[in-house]
């Protein structure tokens, strides 16, 4: 069975996509978007890769899964593992309604021109493409920047993305022994002035993922 190098993996996640989310984060991007406040996805130096059995395995553990969001990481730079996780995934639904959505830096075009990305396409509901670009701000729900595309590929892709839902929080926290994290698209500067919050009421800490 094919190895995932791999972030981490989360449930419930609730801001990457509607509904209660498995969130599952590839490891290793070499696009660098400037202002990614996920710098510690970057690394390609793999040191411990998960074999995607284990990952499907792990799936059958959640209940009231509404869908999965693939991120990073750049999912299509590990497009054969991608894939063979989506197989496993549409297995493991059997026919129930939960949605694939897998973000990535690269244009829709460019993926399009990709044997192994045409794959992971046609296998996730929708697909949001583009590289994060700090001064493109946008509202839109889910993006980072206005440059990025949220497109559709299946029935069930259109009736979870087809309109826009109400107004919500845009990151959610997330504490784990003594690491917090967060989950989401932050406005600009946002994580900044969370980090400046903390500080102000008496919390310290040492590494941040968006200043790595």
């Amino acid at each position: 069975m094919t190895d995932l190098f791999l972030n981490r993996i989360h449930y419930p996640v609730t801001t990457l996509g509607p509904g209660r989310r498995v969130g599952i984060w590839v490891q290793g991007c070499t696009i660098g978007c400037d202002g990614c406040v996920a710098k510690d996805t970057w690394a390609t130096d793999y040191t411990s890769p998960v074999k995607v059995t284990a990952i499907l395995e792990w799936l059958d553990s959640v209940d009231d899964v509404t869908g999965i969001t693939i991120s990073g990481g750049e999912p299509f730079q590990q497009a054969p593992a991608v894939a063979e996780l989506l197989l496993g995934i549409h297995e493991w639904r059997a026919g129930r309604p939960i949605d694939v959505l897998v973000y990535s830096g690269y244009p829709l075009s460019l993926l399009r021109r990709d044997a192994s990305a045409r794959r992971v396409l046609t296998l996730c509901d929708a697909v949001l493409t583009g590289p994060y670009v700090a001064r493109r701000t946008t509202d839109e729900p889910w993006r980072g920047s206005s440059n990025q595309r949220l497109v559709p590929l299946t029935p069930l892709g259109e009736d979870r993305y087809r309109t826009v839902p109400p107004d919500g929080p845009r990151l959610q926290a997330v504490q784990d022994g003594n690491r917090l994290w967060f989950i989401g698209i932050p406005n600009p500067g946002e994580m900044d002035h969370i980090a400046d919050h903390l500080t102000k009421t008496g919390i310290t800490y040492t590494t941040t993922t968006w200043r790595t």
